[in-house]
């Protein structure tokens, strides 16, 4: 599978720029912690849409965050509709009403698992870390077992 992950156009983060790619580096951990991803709903110069497009087994999902609640929702849909995992890269906003209306809910009934990135992320191409803190949502599958990343 061809790792690709949208493009970075500036040399500082910022709320206007919403085509970032995931660090070689957290991409490995990643996928190294929760299993190879066999698809990514939003790659470099898609083919397809992924918000209309079913996911596969293993989804890796660096959203465009101008449009998270959209994506969160396709998330969150995918996972419902049977054995899939996702692994679900966002900014902290705990405060929001999507995060606090939906993931919570995943969050308190063990469902779903929040783990923040300490020290920030530093998107490819960019030379300063994202001025936001991150965090990443693990929705998984049924038959995923769980893992300690210590």
């Amino acid at each position: 599978m061809k790792r690709a992950y949208r493009l970075m156009l500036r040399g500082d983060p910022s709320s206007r720029d919403q085509y970032a790619r995931t660090p070689e580096e957290l991409h490995k951990h990643l996928s190294e912690a929760w299993g190879p991803f066999d698809f990514d709903p939003c790659p470099v110069a898609p083919l397809f849409d992924g918000l209309n497009v079913s996911w596969r087994n293993n989804n890796y999902v660096n959203p465009p965050y101008n449009e998270l609640r959209v994506w969160l929702d396709k998330a969150i849909r995918e996972w419902n509709d049977g054995e899939k995992q996702v692994i679900f890269l966002m900014p902290i906003r705990i405060h929001t009403n999507y995060f606090l209306d939906t993931v919570m809910p995943l969050v308190e009934s063990d469902r779903v698992h929040v783990y923040v990135l300490r020290g920030g992320v530093k998107f490819e191409g960019y030379k300063q870390r994202a001025p936001f803190g991150m965090i990443y949502l693990v929705f998984p599958s049924k038959s995923s077992k769980s893992i300690s990343l210590e």
